[in-house]
């Protein structure tokens, strides 16, 4: 089946991978992965991503960019419009607006192309031939794996001065003090972020996917279209954060609860499951 096919992705002269389907089709929905990538499946034969429609949906690409552009536009009008007012705002505690009609439409129609990633639930009768090619997935790969090429992987300077598009994948930063600094587009995945100081700090497309950010301050940070799933956000504080179109799926929301799948810009709870 096409989602259990791994593919190895090209970038000047490094190779990296392999990675399943879905994580390239998430990233090239994210715009991380540009449609003249070249991918390929054995390392030998080496295609652009836009040749291949299993991994890059042109139609829904072109429609998450539509609605991406609504919601600049929007932004863009909200931001001229509101400059005049900013003191005032800023003395008001409650700075919460009615959205648009038409941004909530487009941001249910980019949770419906998250919910359509994963797919109709499988059903009964087909769960004995899932289970035989997962089977023979393991297989394959038991068999693979040992005698795979060594991939050049880029290193990580945990070190490093924060900047925007900075990566710290995996870094021990607990109680980092990063009040106000410019994050865009910086990639914490799976960091450990335990009472890390981000207040009001610009996190806009910043990844945080599965980082441990318990008991972290991001008071009136800027997060939104931030990459948070299977983030763990256990007693954070989030006062006046910006959450607008911020990946929360899989998360673990300040009072335990766990945030399903797909959950864009809040946080929804899962039928029956308390908070942990």
């Amino acid at each position: 089946m096409a989602k259990h096919r791994l593919w190895f992705i090209k970038v000047g002269d490094i190779i990296r991978g392999p990675f399943p389907a879905t994580q390239i089709r998430h990233n090239v929905l994210l715009g991380r992965l540009q449609p003249d990538m070249l991918v390929s499946e054995d390392q030998q034969n080496w295609r652009a991503l836009r040749e291949l429609p299993a991994l890059y949906d042109s139609e829904q690409i072109v429609d998450i960019v539509r609605e991406r552009r609504l919601l600049d536009e929007r932004h863009q009008d909200r931001r001229q419009s509101g400059e005049a007012g900013t003191e005032s705002r800023r003395a008001n505690p409650d700075r919460r607006q009615p959205e648009d009609p038409e941004v909530m439409q487009a941001r249910q129609k980019r949770a419906e192309v998250w919910h359509s990633l994963a797919g109709p639930p499988p059903h009964r009768s087909r769960i004995p031939a899932i289970a035989l090619g997962f089977a023979l997935l393991l297989a394959v790969l038991g068999y693979l794996l040992p005698h795979a090429p060594t991939v050049e992987r880029t290193s990580v300077d945990c070190d490093a001065v924060p900047a925007p598009a900075g990566v710290w994948d995996g870094c021990e930063l607990a109680a980092a003090e990063l009040a106000g600094a410019d994050l865009q587009r910086a990639s914490f995945a799976y960091a450990k972020l335990i009472d890390a100081d981000f207040s009001h700090a610009t996190l806009i497309g910043a990844r945080l996917a599965g980082a441990d950010l318990r008991r972290a301050r991001l008071q009136s940070a800027s997060l939104q279209e931030a990459d948070l799933s299977h983030a763990d956000l256990r007693d954070a504080d989030l006062s006046g954060a910006e959450l607008r179109d911020t990946v929360l799926s899989g998360a673990i929301w300040p009072d335990g609860t766990r945030c399903a799948k797909p959950s864009v810009g809040a946080c929804l709870r899962i039928e029956g499951e308390g908070a942990e």
